[in-house]
């Protein structure tokens, strides 16, 4: 519901920018989101197996939850040059 309202609140400022901006963060965090899904389904299959190690997995779930959507999106970004994530108006 929130997502549908950031949208139409974007769509209906007339800013292209605007619209960019809110375009990439809400890639960016919808990735994120299955991002920290997968990392919660290793965490589970590794408490499952007795692989655990806690402190050393924390850091890759970080990079894996965070920086590959951000990386994703920067990457998007930069070979549509931010215009893949407007409207055509």
């Amino acid at each position: 519901m929130v997502v549908v309202v950031v949208l139409l609140v974007a769509m209906t400022a007339g800013n292209g920018v605007v619209c960019t901006l809110v375009a990439a963060f809400l890639h960016f965090f919808f990735l994120s989101s299955f991002c920290w899904v997968l990392t919660e389904a290793w965490q589970s299959y590794m408490a499952v197996t007795g692989h655990l190690r806690n402190r050393l997995i924390r850091k890759r779930f970080l990079c894996l939850g965070w920086g590959l959507p951000a990386l994703v999106v920067a990457i998007s970004v930069g070979f549509t040059k931010a215009k893949g994530y407007s409207t055509m108006n």
